[in-house]
């Protein structure tokens, strides 16, 4: 008995090094945006919030730094229709730091060469109260070249936005904040069991979905010719690149946006509760989409979304 559990504690270590081996030219890991209610201005009205972006990048690949600075796009419009409004620029990162990446199950050893990495941009801005929504968005390229559950990974861009509704600005709204990073590495036919839940100092109701992430940006002026503040490039310029975004596109017909990893039983996210779980049993890198709706009195004001990466060794 001894022998075997041995055997599988080495095969298990085995696929870990042969598929993390195999990551070259990683860099966007995933990210969110979420935004906080400062003070409302009845007379002007006028509402300032502090907007939080939190990125993750890998961190030993080689691949790009953060931006320092970074610029950010604010739009407004209803129904999916954006009009630019202004640039926030050189925005400074902020509270780099290493993300511990250890896992208490026996069956992984990472590697001394993965690594994440955390930065997190900070700013406030003062916008008129209107009947329409504010979209503030980051957009770059790109993401890890081994993802597998997407078309063309390496030359697809991510666009990480808050929208602020306008129930959410007339109520003095404050987004849900996610409680946890996910596991960057978790076993293949084992138990996820991750709780991706959100915390809301408003006490709203809070719905949990998968999600499709949304690209933007391209490989111009870094790894082809072009511009790299092109539509196409992989640092948009945010006056010239308005959303809405593409969402990726999945490699079906396996994968999806709510079957982002397969698995038996089928990855999945519990609606009420946050609660990642199933059975991944498919090694790979996946990239996964987490939506959190908000709702206040049975009204939906708001959306917090993520997007972030399992390796399944």
């Amino acid at each position: 008995m001894h022998s075997i559990n041995r055997i599988i504690t080495l095969l298990c270590l085995f696929m870990t090094f042969f598929w993390i081996s195999r990551m070259d030219g990683l860099h966007i890991i995933g990210g969110d945006v979420v935004y906080k209610c400062i003070t409302r201005d009845t007379v002007r009205n006028e509402i300032e919030y502090e907007i939080v972006f939190t990125m993750y990048r890998d961190s030993r690949s080689g691949g790009a730094q953060f931006d320092d600075p970074a610029n950010f796009g604010i739009y407004r419009g209803l129904g999916g229709s954006w009009r630019f409004e202004r640039t926030v620029a050189g925005i400074r990162v902020e509270n780099v730091a290493d993300i511990d990446i250890a896992t208490n199950n026996p069956c992984i050893l990472v590697p001394v060469n993965v690594g994440v990495q955390r930065g997190v941009y900070t700013f406030t801005v003062r916008l008129p109260i209107i009947n329409e929504s504010y979209l503030i968005s980051y957009q770059r390229c790109c993401r890890n070249n081994t993802i597998l559950n997407i078309v063309n990974p390496g030359g697809t861009g991510a666009a990480f936005t808050t929208e602020i509704t306008p129930e959410a600005q007339k109520l003095c709204n404050n987004s849900p904040v996610f409680n946890n990073f996910p596991p960057v590495v978790i076993c293949v036919n084992r138990e996820i069991n991750f709780d991706h839940s959100a915390r809301d100092i408003d006490g709203d109701s809070l719905v949990y979905e998968f999600c499709s992430p949304v690209t933007a940006g391209g490989t111009d002026g870094a790894t082809t010719p072009g511009s790299p503040t092109s539509c196409t490039g992989v640092t948009p310029s945010p006056q010239n690149c308005i959303p809405p975004y593409r969402d990726v596109t999945f490699a079906s017909p396996l994968f999806s946006s709510n079957t982002t990893m397969g698995g038996n039983p089928v990855v999945y996210l519990d609606q009420f509760t946050g609660l990642i779980g199933g059975v991944p049993n498919l090694l790979g890198q996946y990239v996964v989409g987490v939506c959190v709706k908000e709702f206040r009195n049975g009204v939906l004001i708001g959306t917090l979304k993520r997007d972030f990466q399992f390796n399944v060794t």
